[in-house]
């Protein structure tokens, strides 16, 4: 038994299985393994393909990191870790959607704060990131977000500044 089946078994007991669009808990085991393993496919099969031709070596996939922030504790799972010929730290978050609403994304980087929140798990100053679209048309995409550094840096300062305002006992909107 390969690793792939490893990975099934552990998901299976220590997973909370959720519906793809996010309302709940999904009682379709079968659908959300089927889902996991069409992610972890769709990692090994773009390890070689995305961009590693321009010189980017694949570091990691499926990250786990941790990363303090004053006194918040960020955890997260990183899609992909790779290190670019520049030696720069690429962050690359995978999206099985449609690439204009990939493009949408980068178009409005403030808007959608994961890709942020992976580089904020990370130490690097300075960093890329991008967003890579997989899908049967036009294929395998990557989308650069060049405002990253900036984006990951307003995320952090807001999650101090409210940590500091729920400290000195401020309630904060919903």
């Amino acid at each position: 038994r390969g690793a792939a089946h490893r990975v099934m078994a552990r998901v299976e007991h220590e997973l909370p299985w959720w519906d793809v669009n996010g309302r709940g808990v999904e009682h379709t085991r079968p659908d959300a393994l089927e889902r996991l393993a069409e992610r972890r496919t769709i990692l090994l099969q773009t390890r070689g393909t995305v961009h590693e031709q321009d010189g980017v070596q694949f570091e990691r996939a499926e990250a786990w990191r941790e990363q303090m922030i004053g006194a918040v504790k960020l955890v997260g799972k990183i899609d992909r870790i790779d290190r670019q010929a520049n030696g720069l730290t690429l962050v690359l978050d995978y999206k099985s959607e449609d690439l204009s609403k990939t493009k949408q994304r980068v178009a409005n980087p403030y808007e959608d704060t994961q890709l942020a929140f992976y580089a904020a798990l990370l130490p690097d100053d300075e960093l890329a990131g991008a967003y890579v679209t997989v899908g049967e048309k036009p294929g395998t995409t990557k989308v650069s977000e060049d405002e990253i550094v900036a984006v990951r840096d307003a995320l952090i300062e807001g999650i101090l500044h409210d940590t500091a305002q729920i400290a000195q006992g401020a309630t904060l909107p919903a």
